[in-house]
């Protein structure tokens, strides 16, 4: 069957059934114009998820597990930043996240963001993710807070911030 073509501009008000494929441009469907009751399969959606740890008081130091993957996806951002910076020169929060595949070993997937009395209260910061750190069904993510130093007083107030990505299959 030789194919048509049609250079026209149609707006359509009724349904279509196709009884082969169809095949449109890439990016061309918005999510404007998908319907709010679309029953769209989750193997063809990503979700984005955050993950919270905060801390009031002085920030002590702790290892939390703050993450556990449904499916597999990348750890896109995570941010910290103390309400109130330390005051003692020798004094630091580091905040560090890490991963921990099929029960193995936890292992630091960024550079550790270290907070001292440099470091501007209620400024969020960007920690520096290694690579881009994916992960798979079950893996676990572990925040992990230091300090350090005994000048003065320490930070006051924690939050780090992470979102990840997940596939929906």
């Amino acid at each position: 069957m030789a194919s048509a073509r049609d250079p026209n501009d149609h707006v359509w008000s009724g349904s279509h059934t196709f009884t082969g494929g169809m095949n449109i441009p890439a990016s061309s469907v918005e999510d404007n114009q998908v319907s709010a009751t679309a029953n769209i399969g989750e193997e063809k959606l990503e979700h984005r998820r955050g993950f919270l740890h905060t801390q009031t008081g002085a920030v002590a130091a702790l290892t939390e597990n703050v993450f556990v993957a449904y499916r597999a996806g990348t750890l896109l951002s995570l941010k910290c930043e103390v309400d109130t910076v330390a005051t003692g020169a020798d004094r630091t929060v580091t905040v560090d996240i890490k991963k921990s595949t099929a029960a193995g070993a936890f292992a630091s997937v960024c550079t550790p963001k270290v907070l001292n009395n440099g470091s501007v209260a209620r400024t969020v910061y960007d920690v520096t993710l290694t690579g881009t750190p994916t992960f798979i069904e079950d893996d676990v993510l572990q925040i992990v807070v230091t300090v350090a130093g005994s000048a003065s007083n320490q930070a006051i107030g924690l939050i780090v911030y992470g979102v990840v990505a997940e596939n929906g299959a």
